[in-house]
Protein backbone atom coordinates (compact mmCIF):
# COMPACT_ATOMS: atom_id res chain seq x y z
CA UNK A 1 0.00 0.00 0.00
CA UNK A 2 2.80 2.37 0.64
CA UNK A 3 4.22 1.83 -2.57
CA UNK A 4 1.24 1.86 -4.44
CA UNK A 5 0.91 5.99 -2.73
CA UNK A 6 3.91 6.59 -3.73
CA UNK A 7 3.65 5.48 -7.04
CA UNK A 8 0.10 7.82 -7.77
CA UNK A 9 1.66 10.53 -5.65
CA UNK A 10 4.09 10.20 -8.40
CA UNK A 11 1.92 10.37 -11.17
CA UNK A 12 -0.11 13.07 -9.62
CA UNK A 13 3.08 15.29 -9.56
CA UNK A 14 4.01 15.01 -13.44
CA UNK A 15 0.99 15.25 -14.38
CA UNK A 16 0.26 19.19 -12.16
CA UNK A 17 3.27 19.79 -13.40
CA UNK A 18 2.15 19.18 -17.04
CA UNK A 19 -0.86 21.17 -16.17
CA UNK A 20 0.73 24.23 -14.77
CA UNK A 21 4.11 24.24 -16.61
CA UNK A 22 2.97 23.70 -19.74
CA UNK A 23 -0.82 23.92 -19.89
CA UNK A 24 -3.87 21.97 -18.96
CA UNK A 25 -4.36 20.98 -22.74
CA UNK A 26 -0.63 19.27 -22.83
CA UNK A 27 -1.63 17.68 -19.47
CA UNK A 28 -4.78 15.79 -20.47
CA UNK A 29 -2.87 14.66 -23.67
CA UNK A 30 -0.13 13.21 -22.07
CA UNK A 31 -2.91 11.68 -19.77
CA UNK A 32 -4.59 10.00 -22.62
CA UNK A 33 -1.95 8.83 -24.30
CA UNK A 34 -0.45 7.45 -20.89
CA UNK A 35 -3.90 5.27 -20.49
CA UNK A 36 -3.58 4.00 -24.25
CA UNK A 37 0.08 3.20 -23.72
CA UNK A 38 -0.87 1.50 -20.45
CA UNK A 39 -3.24 -1.32 -22.56
CA UNK A 40 -0.15 -2.03 -24.35
CA UNK A 41 2.19 -2.17 -21.58
CA UNK A 42 -0.61 -4.71 -19.81
CA UNK A 43 -0.66 -6.95 -22.75
CA UNK A 44 3.33 -6.96 -22.25
CA UNK A 45 2.81 -8.27 -18.89
CA UNK A 46 0.95 -10.95 -19.66
CA UNK A 47 3.61 -12.41 -21.99
CA UNK A 48 6.25 -11.46 -19.96
CA UNK A 49 5.08 -11.24 -16.66
CA UNK A 50 2.56 -14.26 -16.31
CA UNK A 51 4.09 -16.15 -18.82
CA UNK A 52 8.14 -15.04 -19.21
CA UNK A 53 7.82 -14.92 -22.62
CA UNK A 54 10.33 -12.13 -24.17
CA UNK A 55 9.01 -9.95 -26.89
CA UNK A 56 11.16 -7.65 -28.77
CA UNK A 57 8.64 -7.32 -31.52
CA UNK A 58 5.98 -5.12 -30.00
CA UNK A 59 6.28 -2.23 -32.33
CA UNK A 60 5.01 -5.02 -34.86
CA UNK A 61 1.85 -5.07 -32.89
CA UNK A 62 1.26 -2.12 -32.24
CA UNK A 63 1.48 -0.99 -35.52
CA UNK A 64 -1.18 -2.99 -36.95
CA UNK A 65 -3.74 -2.30 -33.96
CA UNK A 66 -3.03 1.59 -35.65
CA UNK A 67 -3.54 0.41 -39.06
CA UNK A 68 -6.67 -1.89 -38.03
CA UNK A 69 -8.10 1.95 -36.86
CA UNK A 70 -7.17 3.12 -40.49
CA UNK A 71 -9.38 0.67 -42.39
CA UNK A 72 -12.19 0.51 -39.99
CA UNK A 73 -13.00 3.93 -39.43
CA UNK A 74 -11.76 5.92 -42.82
CA UNK A 75 -13.92 6.00 -45.87
CA UNK A 76 -12.95 3.74 -48.85
CA UNK A 77 -11.98 5.84 -52.56
CA UNK A 78 -14.33 4.40 -54.90
CA UNK A 79 -12.45 5.53 -57.76
CA UNK A 80 -9.47 3.26 -55.96
CA UNK A 81 -12.11 0.16 -55.63
CA UNK A 82 -13.01 0.55 -59.22
CA UNK A 83 -10.11 1.22 -60.72
CA UNK A 84 -7.75 -2.29 -58.83
CA UNK A 85 -10.49 -3.50 -56.25
CA UNK A 86 -11.99 -6.88 -58.42
CA UNK A 87 -8.36 -8.00 -59.16
CA UNK A 88 -7.32 -7.36 -55.50
CA UNK A 89 -10.07 -9.31 -54.26
CA UNK A 90 -9.65 -11.90 -56.63
CA UNK A 91 -6.07 -12.10 -55.40
CA UNK A 92 -6.48 -12.01 -52.11
CA UNK A 93 -9.11 -14.79 -52.98
CA UNK A 94 -6.41 -17.26 -54.57
CA UNK A 95 -3.93 -16.37 -51.97
CA UNK A 96 -6.41 -17.93 -49.06
CA UNK A 97 -7.18 -21.09 -51.42
CA UNK A 98 -3.47 -21.26 -51.45
CA UNK A 99 -3.11 -21.72 -48.06
CA UNK A 100 -5.91 -23.44 -47.66
CA UNK A 101 -4.56 -26.27 -50.19
CA UNK A 102 -0.89 -25.91 -48.57
CA UNK A 103 -2.14 -26.53 -45.35
CA UNK A 104 -4.51 -29.67 -46.67
CA UNK A 105 -1.58 -31.10 -48.55
CA UNK A 106 0.62 -30.94 -45.47
CA UNK A 107 -2.45 -32.98 -43.52
CA UNK A 108 -2.84 -35.35 -46.65
CA UNK A 109 1.32 -36.62 -46.56
CA UNK A 110 1.99 -36.06 -42.76
CA UNK A 111 2.74 -40.19 -42.34
CA UNK A 112 6.34 -38.53 -44.59
CA UNK A 113 9.42 -37.40 -42.90
CA UNK A 114 8.99 -34.35 -41.66
CA UNK A 115 11.52 -32.60 -43.94
CA UNK A 116 9.94 -34.17 -47.18
CA UNK A 117 6.73 -32.15 -45.69
CA UNK A 118 8.08 -28.92 -45.09
CA UNK A 119 9.98 -29.23 -48.46
CA UNK A 120 6.82 -29.92 -50.30
CA UNK A 121 4.77 -27.18 -48.51
CA UNK A 122 7.44 -24.55 -49.18
CA UNK A 123 7.34 -25.68 -52.86
CA UNK A 124 3.74 -24.95 -52.92
CA UNK A 125 3.76 -22.17 -51.45
CA UNK A 126 6.81 -20.51 -54.11
CA UNK A 127 3.92 -22.46 -56.78
CA UNK A 128 1.04 -20.05 -55.41
CA UNK A 129 3.23 -16.78 -54.97
CA UNK A 130 3.90 -16.94 -58.91
CA UNK A 131 0.69 -17.86 -59.50
CA UNK A 132 -1.16 -14.91 -57.59
CA UNK A 133 1.83 -12.28 -58.43
CA UNK A 134 0.92 -10.68 -61.79
CA UNK A 135 -2.61 -9.79 -60.87
CA UNK A 136 -2.08 -8.73 -56.92
CA UNK A 137 0.81 -5.97 -58.97
CA UNK A 138 -1.49 -5.56 -61.53
CA UNK A 139 -4.59 -4.38 -59.26
CA UNK A 140 -1.64 -2.58 -57.10
CA UNK A 141 -0.68 -0.14 -59.77
CA UNK A 142 -4.41 0.20 -60.90
CA UNK A 143 -5.39 1.45 -57.86
CA UNK A 144 -1.78 3.87 -56.95
CA UNK A 145 -2.51 5.32 -60.45
CA UNK A 146 -6.54 6.07 -59.84
CA UNK A 147 -7.40 9.10 -59.84
CA UNK A 148 -9.34 10.20 -57.15
CA UNK A 149 -11.43 13.69 -56.36
CA UNK A 150 -9.27 14.41 -53.10
CA UNK A 151 -5.80 14.81 -54.30
CA UNK A 152 -4.72 13.73 -50.75
CA UNK A 153 -5.93 9.97 -51.38
CA UNK A 154 -4.98 9.31 -54.69
CA UNK A 155 -3.22 6.00 -54.65
CA UNK A 156 -5.05 4.70 -51.73
CA UNK A 157 -8.03 2.18 -51.34
CA UNK A 158 -9.29 3.74 -47.91
CA UNK A 159 -11.03 1.78 -45.36
CA UNK A 160 -14.76 0.94 -44.54
CA UNK A 161 -15.93 3.98 -42.47
CA UNK A 162 -17.29 2.05 -39.61
CA UNK A 163 -17.30 3.39 -36.27
CA UNK A 164 -14.10 3.44 -34.44
CA UNK A 165 -15.10 1.71 -31.76
CA UNK A 166 -15.16 -1.38 -34.19
CA UNK A 167 -11.81 -0.24 -35.38
CA UNK A 168 -10.28 -1.05 -32.09
CA UNK A 169 -11.71 -4.47 -31.22
CA UNK A 170 -10.08 -5.63 -34.97
CA UNK A 171 -6.85 -4.06 -33.99
CA UNK A 172 -7.25 -6.15 -31.15
CA UNK A 173 -8.04 -9.81 -33.95
CA UNK A 174 -5.31 -8.48 -35.91
CA UNK A 175 -2.69 -8.19 -33.48
CA UNK A 176 -3.72 -11.81 -32.08
CA UNK A 177 -4.12 -13.21 -35.57
CA UNK A 178 -0.54 -12.52 -36.55
CA UNK A 179 0.98 -13.66 -33.00
CA UNK A 180 -0.83 -17.23 -33.39
CA UNK A 181 1.17 -17.12 -36.73
CA UNK A 182 4.72 -15.94 -34.61
CA UNK A 183 4.02 -17.86 -32.14
CA UNK A 184 3.34 -21.28 -33.72
CA UNK A 185 6.75 -20.84 -35.57
CA UNK A 186 9.10 -19.46 -32.65
CA UNK A 187 7.36 -20.46 -29.45
CA UNK A 188 9.65 -23.50 -28.08
CA UNK A 189 12.55 -21.33 -28.37
CA UNK A 190 15.10 -20.37 -25.88
CA UNK A 191 14.23 -16.65 -24.67
CA UNK A 192 17.37 -14.81 -26.80
CA UNK A 193 15.92 -16.79 -30.18
CA UNK A 194 12.53 -15.92 -29.41
CA UNK A 195 13.58 -12.73 -29.25
CA UNK A 196 15.24 -12.37 -32.54
CA UNK A 197 12.58 -13.39 -34.02
CA UNK A 198 10.08 -11.09 -32.03
CA UNK A 199 11.93 -7.97 -33.62
CA UNK A 200 12.37 -9.49 -36.72
CA UNK A 201 9.07 -9.75 -37.73
CA UNK A 202 7.92 -6.32 -36.32
CA UNK A 203 10.52 -4.76 -38.56
CA UNK A 204 9.00 -7.21 -41.42
CA UNK A 205 5.64 -5.28 -40.31
CA UNK A 206 6.83 -1.88 -40.15
CA UNK A 207 8.36 -2.11 -43.89
CA UNK A 208 5.46 -3.62 -45.24
CA UNK A 209 3.19 -1.11 -44.24
CA UNK A 210 5.47 1.24 -44.99
CA UNK A 211 5.75 0.13 -48.73
CA UNK A 212 2.70 -0.62 -49.30
CA UNK A 213 1.29 2.43 -50.23
CA UNK A 214 -2.48 1.69 -51.62
CA UNK A 215 -2.89 -0.06 -48.42
CA UNK A 216 -1.76 2.64 -45.67
CA UNK A 217 -0.46 5.20 -47.86
CA UNK A 218 3.22 5.04 -46.75
CA UNK A 219 4.66 8.18 -45.63
CA UNK A 220 2.48 10.38 -46.96
CA UNK A 221 0.15 9.38 -43.73
CA UNK A 222 -3.56 9.03 -43.45
CA UNK A 223 -5.48 11.38 -41.98
CA UNK A 224 -7.92 12.34 -40.05
CA UNK A 225 -8.87 9.29 -37.65
CA UNK A 226 -12.39 9.79 -35.92
CA UNK A 227 -12.40 9.66 -32.36
CA UNK A 228 -14.98 6.86 -30.31
CA UNK A 229 -16.06 10.51 -28.78
CA UNK A 230 -16.55 14.11 -29.98
CA UNK A 231 -13.31 15.65 -30.88
CA UNK A 232 -11.77 18.78 -30.27
CA UNK A 233 -13.08 19.88 -33.92
CA UNK A 234 -16.43 18.57 -33.17
CA UNK A 235 -16.30 19.63 -29.68
CA UNK A 236 -15.84 23.54 -31.13
CA UNK A 237 -18.54 22.92 -33.24
CA UNK A 238 -20.88 22.91 -30.84
CA UNK A 239 -19.81 25.23 -28.88
CA UNK A 240 -19.61 27.76 -31.55
CA UNK A 241 -23.18 27.10 -32.21
CA UNK A 242 -24.71 26.44 -28.50
CA UNK A 243 -22.16 29.35 -26.50
CA UNK A 244 -18.99 28.80 -24.92
CA UNK A 245 -18.62 26.56 -21.41
CA UNK A 246 -16.61 28.53 -18.84
CA UNK A 247 -13.64 25.96 -17.47
CA UNK A 248 -11.34 29.29 -16.77
CA UNK A 249 -11.59 27.63 -13.26
CA UNK A 250 -9.12 25.34 -13.91
CA UNK A 251 -6.72 26.99 -15.41
CA UNK A 252 -8.35 26.28 -19.28
CA UNK A 253 -8.46 29.21 -21.32
CA UNK A 254 -11.66 29.57 -23.48
CA UNK A 255 -10.22 28.86 -26.90
CA UNK A 256 -8.84 25.72 -25.63
CA UNK A 257 -12.18 24.31 -23.94
CA UNK A 258 -13.42 22.47 -26.62
CA UNK A 259 -10.26 20.45 -26.99
CA UNK A 260 -9.74 19.98 -23.43
CA UNK A 261 -13.50 18.74 -23.51
CA UNK A 262 -12.94 16.26 -26.20
CA UNK A 263 -9.83 14.95 -24.71
CA UNK A 264 -11.33 14.35 -21.22
CA UNK A 265 -13.86 12.60 -23.30
CA UNK A 266 -11.44 10.18 -24.72
CA UNK A 267 -9.64 9.93 -21.15
CA UNK A 268 -12.76 8.89 -19.97
CA UNK A 269 -13.39 6.15 -22.74
CA UNK A 270 -9.71 4.83 -22.41
CA UNK A 271 -10.05 4.42 -18.54
CA UNK A 272 -13.02 2.73 -18.94
CA UNK A 273 -11.16 0.09 -20.68
CA UNK A 274 -7.93 0.01 -18.80
CA UNK A 275 -9.88 -0.65 -15.63
CA UNK A 276 -12.20 -3.61 -17.45
CA UNK A 277 -9.07 -5.25 -18.98
CA UNK A 278 -7.24 -4.95 -15.54
CA UNK A 279 -10.32 -6.29 -13.90
CA UNK A 280 -10.37 -9.58 -16.16
CA UNK A 281 -6.52 -10.03 -15.76
CA UNK A 282 -6.66 -9.70 -12.47
CA UNK A 283 -9.09 -12.10 -12.42
CA UNK A 284 -7.46 -14.38 -14.61
CA UNK A 285 -4.18 -14.64 -12.65
CA UNK A 286 -6.11 -15.71 -9.31
CA UNK A 287 -7.61 -18.15 -11.41
CA UNK A 288 -5.98 -21.69 -11.95
CA UNK A 289 -5.11 -20.54 -15.64
CA UNK A 290 -3.15 -17.93 -14.10
CA UNK A 291 -1.68 -20.32 -11.40
CA UNK A 292 -0.45 -22.73 -14.63
CA UNK A 293 0.73 -19.52 -16.48
CA UNK A 294 3.32 -18.48 -13.25
CA UNK A 295 4.14 -22.01 -12.73
CA UNK A 296 4.93 -22.55 -16.48
CA UNK A 297 7.00 -19.11 -16.06
CA UNK A 298 9.56 -20.36 -12.81
CA UNK A 299 10.34 -23.83 -14.18
CA UNK A 300 9.13 -24.89 -17.73
CA UNK A 301 10.76 -28.66 -17.04
CA UNK A 302 8.59 -29.20 -14.04
CA UNK A 303 5.55 -28.14 -15.60
CA UNK A 304 6.34 -30.02 -18.59
CA UNK A 305 6.59 -33.35 -16.46
CA UNK A 306 3.94 -32.14 -14.59
CA UNK A 307 1.83 -32.81 -17.94
CA UNK A 308 1.39 -29.64 -18.57
CA UNK A 309 0.84 -28.74 -22.60
CA UNK A 310 3.68 -25.82 -22.06
CA UNK A 311 4.07 -24.18 -25.67
CA UNK A 312 0.16 -24.22 -26.32
CA UNK A 313 -0.30 -22.42 -23.14
CA UNK A 314 2.41 -20.05 -23.96
CA UNK A 315 0.60 -19.43 -27.19
CA UNK A 316 -2.50 -18.63 -25.92
CA UNK A 317 -1.14 -16.32 -23.51
CA UNK A 318 1.72 -14.76 -26.08
CA UNK A 319 -1.72 -14.19 -28.38
CA UNK A 320 -3.81 -12.90 -25.83
CA UNK A 321 -1.33 -10.36 -25.06
CA UNK A 322 -0.66 -9.12 -28.52
CA UNK A 323 -4.32 -8.49 -28.80
CA UNK A 324 -3.95 -5.91 -25.86
CA UNK A 325 -0.96 -4.48 -27.77
CA UNK A 326 -2.95 -4.19 -31.11
CA UNK A 327 -5.62 -2.40 -29.40
CA UNK A 328 -3.57 -0.20 -27.52
CA UNK A 329 -2.17 0.43 -30.75
CA UNK A 330 -5.63 1.59 -32.41
CA UNK A 331 -6.13 4.10 -29.25
CA UNK A 332 -3.25 5.60 -29.39
CA UNK A 333 -3.36 6.24 -33.62
CA UNK A 334 -7.31 7.54 -33.10
CA UNK A 335 -5.76 10.11 -30.36
CA UNK A 336 -3.24 11.02 -32.90
CA UNK A 337 -6.00 11.42 -35.61
CA UNK A 338 -2.77 10.56 -37.86
CA UNK A 339 -1.55 6.87 -39.17
CA UNK A 340 2.16 7.33 -40.18
CA UNK A 341 3.28 4.10 -40.38
CA UNK A 342 7.51 5.91 -40.42
CA UNK A 343 6.23 6.84 -36.93
CA UNK A 344 6.77 3.71 -35.37
CA UNK A 345 10.39 3.05 -34.19
CA UNK A 346 11.80 0.86 -31.88
CA UNK A 347 13.08 2.95 -29.01
CA UNK A 348 9.35 4.38 -28.84
CA UNK A 349 7.52 1.53 -29.53
CA UNK A 350 9.48 -1.08 -28.03
CA UNK A 351 12.17 0.22 -25.88
CA UNK A 352 10.60 2.38 -23.81
CA UNK A 353 7.51 -0.04 -23.28
CA UNK A 354 9.61 -2.42 -21.47
CA UNK A 355 11.21 0.46 -19.35
CA UNK A 356 7.57 1.29 -18.41
CA UNK A 357 6.84 -2.68 -17.29
CA UNK A 358 10.12 -2.83 -15.15
CA UNK A 359 10.10 0.63 -13.26
CA UNK A 360 6.35 -0.38 -12.65
CA UNK A 361 6.42 -3.62 -11.73
CA UNK A 362 6.52 -6.49 -14.10
CA UNK A 363 4.08 -9.43 -13.20
CA UNK A 364 1.37 -7.14 -11.61
CA UNK A 365 -1.39 -5.38 -13.06
CA UNK A 366 -1.16 -2.16 -11.15
CA UNK A 367 2.26 -1.46 -11.93
CA UNK A 368 1.53 -2.11 -15.11
CA UNK A 369 -0.23 0.82 -15.77
CA UNK A 370 1.59 3.21 -13.18
CA UNK A 371 4.87 2.30 -15.37
CA UNK A 372 2.86 3.27 -18.19
CA UNK A 373 1.93 6.74 -17.06
CA UNK A 374 4.69 7.78 -14.92
CA UNK A 375 7.69 6.83 -17.45
CA UNK A 376 5.50 8.23 -20.30
CA UNK A 377 5.13 11.59 -18.64
CA UNK A 378 8.76 11.71 -17.23
CA UNK A 379 9.50 10.71 -20.82
CA UNK A 380 7.52 13.63 -22.14
CA UNK A 381 8.24 16.51 -19.14
CA UNK A 382 11.97 15.78 -19.91
CA UNK A 383 12.41 17.89 -22.35
CA UNK A 384 10.87 21.03 -21.13
CA UNK A 385 12.66 20.63 -18.00
CA UNK A 386 15.75 20.19 -19.76
CA UNK A 387 15.35 23.69 -21.83
CA UNK A 388 14.15 25.49 -18.48
CA UNK A 389 17.39 23.88 -16.53
CA UNK A 390 20.08 24.24 -20.22
CA UNK A 391 19.00 27.69 -20.93
CA UNK A 392 18.97 29.38 -16.92
CA UNK A 393 22.37 27.28 -16.82
CA UNK A 394 23.54 29.25 -19.93
CA UNK A 395 22.32 32.81 -18.26
CA UNK A 396 23.81 32.13 -15.33
CA UNK A 397 27.64 30.99 -16.98
CA UNK A 398 27.51 34.30 -19.19
CA UNK A 399 26.94 36.00 -15.70
CA UNK A 400 30.04 34.00 -14.38
CA UNK A 401 32.11 34.21 -17.67
CA UNK A 402 31.40 37.40 -19.68
CA UNK A 403 31.99 36.64 -23.24
CA UNK A 404 30.61 33.15 -22.80
CA UNK A 405 27.77 32.37 -26.05
CA UNK A 406 25.73 29.14 -25.36
CA UNK A 407 26.00 26.94 -28.62
CA UNK A 408 23.04 28.13 -31.31
CA UNK A 409 21.67 24.46 -30.67
CA UNK A 410 21.33 24.48 -26.68
CA UNK A 411 17.47 24.63 -26.80
CA UNK A 412 17.50 21.35 -29.38
CA UNK A 413 19.72 19.23 -27.31
CA UNK A 414 17.13 19.20 -24.49
CA UNK A 415 15.23 16.62 -26.02
CA UNK A 416 18.06 14.58 -25.91
CA UNK A 417 17.61 14.29 -21.71
CA UNK A 418 14.76 11.92 -22.09
CA UNK A 419 16.83 9.11 -23.22
CA UNK A 420 19.27 10.01 -20.23
CA UNK A 421 16.83 10.63 -17.86
CA UNK A 422 14.63 7.39 -18.64
CA UNK A 423 18.11 5.30 -18.36
CA UNK A 424 18.39 7.12 -14.80
CA UNK A 425 14.54 6.04 -14.25
CA UNK A 426 15.54 2.17 -14.72
CA UNK A 427 19.04 2.37 -12.91
CA UNK A 428 17.25 3.77 -10.16
CA UNK A 429 14.82 0.87 -10.13
CA UNK A 430 17.05 -1.60 -10.65
CA UNK A 431 19.24 -0.50 -7.80
CA UNK A 432 16.49 0.10 -5.05
CA UNK A 433 13.10 -1.76 -6.33
CA UNK A 434 14.74 -4.71 -8.86
CA UNK A 435 11.24 -6.06 -8.51
CA UNK A 436 9.58 -2.64 -9.91
CA UNK A 437 8.23 0.02 -7.68
CA UNK A 438 4.83 -2.00 -7.47
CA UNK A 439 5.94 -5.70 -7.59
CA UNK A 440 4.30 -8.70 -8.11
CA UNK A 441 2.78 -10.46 -4.70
Amino acid sequence: MKRTTIATMLVLGLFAAAWFLLSPVTALLYLATGLATAVVVLGLNIQWGYAGLFNAGILGFVALGGYAAVMISVPSVPAALDAGGAGLAMALAKGAAALVLIWAAGKAVAWLPRSVVNTAQLLLALAAYVWIKPEFLAAVEAIESAETADVTMKGFIGGMGLPVLLGWAVGGVLAGLVAWFVGKVTLGLRSDYLAIATLGIAEIIRTFLQNADWLTRGTLTVSPIDWPVPGPREVNDWLAAHGPVNLEWLGIAADQSGTAIGRMMYIIVAALILIALVLMMERALASPWGRMMRAIRDNYDAAAAMGKNVVRRQLEVFVLGAILMGIGGAMLTSLATLFNPSAYHPPRYTFLIWAMLIVGGSGNNLGAVFGALFIYMLWEMSEPIAQFLFLGGADALAAVFPGWEPPADLASRASQMRVIVIGMALIITMRYAPKGVIPER
